[in-house]
């Protein structure tokens, strides 16, 4: 390498360095890192980030590989303004040579020969170097993003749904629907277990539940036992707004002490208050009513 050449890789390998400890910084305290090294992991996100944790410290490890070469380099650059023969030739090989040595890694014993090594190491160039580096740091920072997404999207929205859920069964309790709401209830039971269940599985397999294929939202199953219960409320309303309409009518026709429309008053009067609500019997006992009433304003 020429002195020129030799300088601008240096200022390379400077920059390059500022950039590799800044985002590794930042990598580790990366909230999906923090969530996933707090939590208690198990089944398949246990073993993907113990890997990736590995992967993780030894990037600092290589990191500080990466500056002991630099540093290396840098000392024998500073040797004298203009190097000679032997400098250039010695930071040549720092620069382009193999000249990081990897720490010895264990071969399994199954891979082994009889008289075959324990350990292998290797030696990289530095650009080797940054190129293994990179595939691991993007790699660790694909399951922080997936930690990330548990931790920041989906729990909020597990926390959320299990307020909706407090609130529908408020809702469900009211005396207005007591006996009608069995159906809902039911239908809120699943949707609590299976909150729970993904947040159980938010709090130990964050990383499958991060790749599932999303599915049928709790949202979209709470907004739809919200709507039954509305309509259960609604209905039953409106056919009270609707006897004590006719009511009125038939105490402006004089109606209201014929024995057969009075019996038919009391009885839809009272399936509409009685616990619990039968509303198709209701609905049908209405109709009646009013059939009745119109049936004898006709006649006279």
């Amino acid at each position: 390498m020429a002195i020129a050449e030799v300088d601008q890789a240096l200022a390379r390998l400077d920059a390059d360095h500022g950039e590799i400890s800044a985002n590794l910084a930042e990598l580790e305290r990366h909230p999906g890192v923090r969530f996933l090294d707090e939590v208690p992991l198990s089944g398949d996100s246990a073993a993907r980030w113990a890997e990736a944790r590995v992967r993780l410290d030894t990037l600092w490890s290589r990191l500080r590989l990466f500056e002991s070469v630099s540093a290396q380099a840098h000392r024998v650059r500073a040797r004298r303004p203009r190097p000679g023969a032997g400098e250039l030739a010695e930071l040549t090989t720092l620069l382009c040579d193999a000249s990081v040595t990897l720490a010895p890694q264990p071969i399994p014993l199954a891979q082994r020969g009889l008289l075959g090594p324990a350990a292998v190491s290797r030696a990289l160039t530095l650009t080797q170097l940054v190129a293994e580096m990179t595939a691991d740091y993007r790699e660790v920072a694909r399951l922080a993003g997936l930690g990330d997404t548990v931790f920041s999207e989906i729990l909020p929205q597990v926390d959320r749904a299990g307020d909706r859920l407090r609130e529908l069964r408020e809702l469900a309790a009211d005396p207005r629907l007591t006996g009608m709401a069995a159906a809902a209830l039911a239908r809120l039971d699943a949707a609590e277990a299976r909150l729970n269940a993904e947040r159980a599985l938010a709090m130990s397999d964050p990383l499958t539940l991060a790749a599932r294929e999303p599915g049928d939202t709790l949202t979209g199953e709470l907004d739809a036992v919200h709507q039954l219960l509305r309509e259960l409320l609604d209905r039953r309303d409106e056919l009270r707004g609707r006897i004590r309409a006719y009511r009125v009518k038939a105490a402006r026709t004089g109606l209201t002490e014929d024995p057969g429309i009075d019996a038919r008053y009391r009885r839809a009067y009272e399936l509409l208050h009685s616990t619990p609500c039968d509303l198709d019997a209701a609905a049908h006992a209405v109709t009646e009513y009013q059939q009745a009433i119109t049936e004898k304003t006709a006649t006279r």
